[in-house]
């Protein structure tokens, strides 16, 4: 039954395609492409499949990603990564065991693979991945919600509505801020419920994220 009302939630997200500007250490600028392709199966488990595709300065740095969550928690079991600079080329593997609330991260660089283990107090989330847990979300001023990524654990707050405009909408949103501060999300306040803007700060600077193209399912 859990299933069957999660897929019902995500069937409205299916076949969507998000275009962000990105924005970081405020001279780097260059675009991510998101889309919420559809179900699939992974280890015998029915996932989410997202694609998603980012370039810097141009098409000098290359990211691209596949993304598989599950539908319980949307906690990624799967991601496969390629990083380019260049000319050079690295694959990237990503294995989540939620109920070992751990992941094992994996990259291959000129034939040599290094790989190390993160282990968190909940299932180890990602950011690409958190952005369709809130989506799900009844979001309420002063709900705290637990996220536990890589970069480490954080309770995202949610700090009341407020407008905002981005390239794409002028919209209510719902303002997230993390607790240790390094992360917000600004999510519009309707049934869609859309990741407008997302900012990440880093030790060397912060990452922002704007919507500005938006196409819905077909």
């Amino acid at each position: 039954m859990v299933v069957f009302v999660l897929l019902f939630a995500l069937s409205s997200f299916i076949g969507e395609n998000l275009r962000y500007d990105i924005r970081y250490l405020l001279i780097i600028r260059g675009t991510l492409e998101a889309e919420v392709v559809g179900v699939r199966e992974v280890d015998e488990v029915e996932v989410i499949y997202l694609k998603y595709k980012t370039r810097l300065l141009g098409n000098f740095f290359r990211s691209d990603a596949d993304v598989y969550c599950r539908l319980e928690d949307f906690c990624p079991i799967l991601i496969r990564t390629g990083y380019g600079r260049g000319n050079e080329t690295i694959k990237g593997e990503q294995r989540y065991y939620p109920e070992e609330k751990r992941a094992v991260f994996s990259r291959t660089k000129n034939g040599k693979t290094e790989s190390k283990e993160y282990k968190r107090k909940n299932p180890v989330q990602d950011i690409t991945t958190v952005f369709l847990y809130l989506r799900t979300l009844d979001l309420k001023e002063g709900m705290e919600i637990p996220l536990s990524l890589r970069e480490g654990e954080y309770i995202a707050r949610v700090k009341g509505i407020e407008k905002i405009s981005v390239p794409y909408m002028k919209s209510k949103v719902f303002l997230l801020e993390s607790d240790p501060p390094a992360l917000k999300f600004w999510i519009s306040a309707d049934e869609k419920k859309l990741p407008l803007k997302f900012e990440l700060k880093k030790f060397i600077g912060s990452v922002k994220m704007s919507l500005v193209d938006y196409k819905p399912p077909d």
